[in-house]
């Protein structure tokens, strides 16, 4: 833990400099250097490194002296709310940069490990953000936030039984309603969905035992599982309930945009995500976006999506040079959907799938291997659904028309 009786110990050093001049160099003239780059004289390089050290203890001594661990956690949940509603890759990286300024003498709370964690997934770093999260519930055993992200990211992984764990862990510091839902999500990815569907209806009816967020999270849930049991009646109706309670709500746009562009309601699509301001979408909201727009019969819509896929193209291209990690899903979509390149959505869509393996993960996966011919990889992913027991409906028919064409 840290402690204010802390104390950096600082190295001294005392010399004695010992110089023999002779008569001749007291009366010699003095030196004069011909230029600024003329070395008068070398230091050793013990006295080098020692001022470094000095100086280096001196800034550290200093940001100790000055540290507040809750203003850096005030500080990083204020930066990380920016980035959790952006989205922005340099949001979460400034995020990042807060919570690395936390001192190393000082064990890090909870908080900080939660927050870390929180952004390591973001960016897909799993088992380093799993790390995190393990060392939080060290601290805090019976921290709920930090069960419900180590349950998400399981899930994410496809790691069920650690998904599950984390779920009843739950039950008896959550309210009921959170550990239903994480119940359900579990259920729903491991051949239990119309179970998990019917656990959420009746939890929907006890109204008065529900909050806000619960309705959210419970909407978000039935329309996921309703989408991939292609029940599309309970899915829509879900997702407009949940856009009622949040209309910005990134994961439900997007997913919600997929739905109906999969039902190929192109002029749906764009009035969910056209009549929003472009900057303020994620870049796989864009994608589905100019897919639409290059879809219309409208020629302003079509110049429109085909501007909008050279901003994206650029985006990319930006973040390359930033030396943002590859966002493989989104170059999957992007190949896909509007550069008629399923050699390359497939290869991306595959890398996407090492680390993350949701439902719309091995959706892509599916449809980039079909348009690309690699029907071994097709046919491995039909086997790794079948052990999971996943049920997806969408794959299903994906997987049999390809199997009966081929």
């Amino acid at each position: 833990m840290y402690n204010a009786k802390h104390r950096v110990r600082f190295i001294c050093l005392l010399g004695v400099v010992i110089t023999a001049l002779t008569a001749s160099n007291l009366l010699a003239d003095p030196f004069t250097p011909q230029s600024n780059n003329t070395i008068v004289e070398r230091l050793p390089a013990a006295i080098v490194l020692l001022s470094n050290e000095r100086a280096r203890l001196a800034s550290q001594a200093e940001i100790i002296e000055n540290f507040s661990p809750r203003r850096i956690e005030e500080e990083a949940l204020a930066a990380y709310a920016i980035a959790h509603k952006s989205q922005d890759p340099r949001a979460f990286g400034r995020t990042l940069s807060v919570l690395q300024s936390w001192p190393e003498e000082f064990e890090k709370t909870a908080t900080i490990h939660l927050l870390t964690a929180a952004v390591l997934q973001h960016s897909h770093q799993f088992e380093s953000a799993l790390t995190h999260i393990e060392t939080a519930l060290t601290l805090e055993p019976k921290n709920q936030q930090a069960w419900l992200i180590r349950a998400q990211i399981s899930m994410v992984t496809a790691d069920y039984a650690k998904a599950r764990n984390s779920c009843n862990e739950l039950r008896p510091i959550a309210r009921q309603a959170i550990t239903l839902n994480c119940q359900a999500q579990v259920d729903s990815l491991t051949g239990e969905a119309q179970k998990s569907l019917d656990a959420l209806a009746i939890a929907l009816q006890n109204s008065d035992q529900l909050r806000m967020q619960d309705y959210l999270e419970l909407f978000i849930t039935t329309a996921d599982t309703a989408q991939r049991l292609e029940q599309n009646t309970l899915a829509e109706n879900a997702y407009r309930a949940a856009l009622k309670l949040s209309p910005d709500h990134n994961y439900v746009l997007i997913n919600y945009a997929h739905f109906l562009s999969a039902q190929q309601r192109i002029d749906d699509v764009i009035a969910l995500l056209g009549a929003r301001d472009e900057s303020t979408l994620t870049e796989e909201q864009r994608i589905v976006l100019a897919s639409a727009l290059m879809q219309s019969s409208e020629p302003e819509l079509i110049k429109h999506g085909k501007r909008l896929k050279i901003a994206i193209e650029n985006g990319f291209e930006l973040a390359q040079q930033r030396g943002e990690e590859a966002p493989h899903k989104a170059i999957a979509q992007f190949s896909l959907l509007l550069d008629d390149n399923p050699s390359d959505a497939f290869r991306s869509a595959s890398m996407n799938w090492t680390h993350q393996k949701e439902p719309s993960d091995s959706l892509l996966l599916a449809q980039t291997a079909i348009a690309s011919g690699n029907l071994a990889t097709l046919k491995a992913l039909k086997q790794w659904l079948e052990n999971k027991h996943s049920e997806d409906t969408r794959i299903e028919k994906l997987i049999s028309k390809s199997e009966k064409s081929s």
